[in-house]
């Protein structure tokens, strides 16, 4: 068997491959190999476990588009107009009944994650196209990231019940009030929000998390 147009072999995985999917599916399909290098040699893949373990906890969604001239990001994460490239076309898919509305997309995508207690979407643009993924924490994907078991725990029982006190730490954990506060603190610089000033009635959701239930 060798590589065509519809088999591709590849020594790793990249989510970039995503967009080769994409193509199989809009053509006459195809297959990834994946563990196997340009000679066709099985090299097997590193961290398979992890692989297999991440991958159904993340979705991707790519698409060979660009933002309007001088947009950023950053626009796409509050209420914003829309600037359709084509606007008759656009029009037409509205009054069809194809596009809901406009401008509201990528705060929708916010708020449903919101209410199910996802890290908010990733927009990306890059040379190729835009890009949103959708993720959901797991063991698999933190540890990796320097995340003691503590933080993972943590991380996870936020993403469950939608927010998090100091108490809880303390329980999950089995910390001081101390040492609980001291997790907390340091999860705020990348993956929490604080909600609240101090002591009673204050509590932690995952970043973006507030914002998105105002927008």
């Amino acid at each position: 068997m060798q590589e065509n147009q519809n088999i591709e072999w590849k020594e790793s995985w990249r989510d970039e491959y995503l967009k080769w999917i994409c193509g199989f599916a809009n053509a006459q399909g195809g297959k990834i190999y994946i563990g196997k290098n340009d000679n066709g040699k099985v090299v097997g893949i590193d961290k398979a476990k992890r692989l297999m373990d991440d991958l159904p906890n993340k979705m991707i969604i790519w698409n060979q588009g660009e933002l309007p001239q001088n947009w950023t990001v950053a626009k796409l994460k509050v209420k914003h107009p829309s600037l359709p490239y084509n606007p008759k076309i656009s029009n037409a898919l509205f009054r069809s009944g194809y596009i809901e509305a406009w401008g509201r997309g990528t705060i929708n995508m916010i708020n449903e994650c919101v209410q199910r207690h996802l890290p908010l979407p990733n927009y990306n643009v890059d040379y190729s196209g835009f890009i949103v993924e959708f993720r959901r924490f797991n063991e698999e994907y933190l540890k990796p990231l320097g995340l003691n078991d503590s933080y993972v725990r943590i991380i996870l029982f936020v993403q469950k019940k939608g927010e998090i006190t100091n108490t809880d730490v303390q329980e999950i954990c089995k910390v001081s009030k101390r040492t609980a506060s001291n997790y907390l603190t340091e999860l705020e610089k990348e993956y929490l929000d604080k909600i609240g000033v101090t002591g009673k009635g204050t509590f932690y959701t995952l970043k973006g998390q507030q914002r998105g239930k105002t927008k």
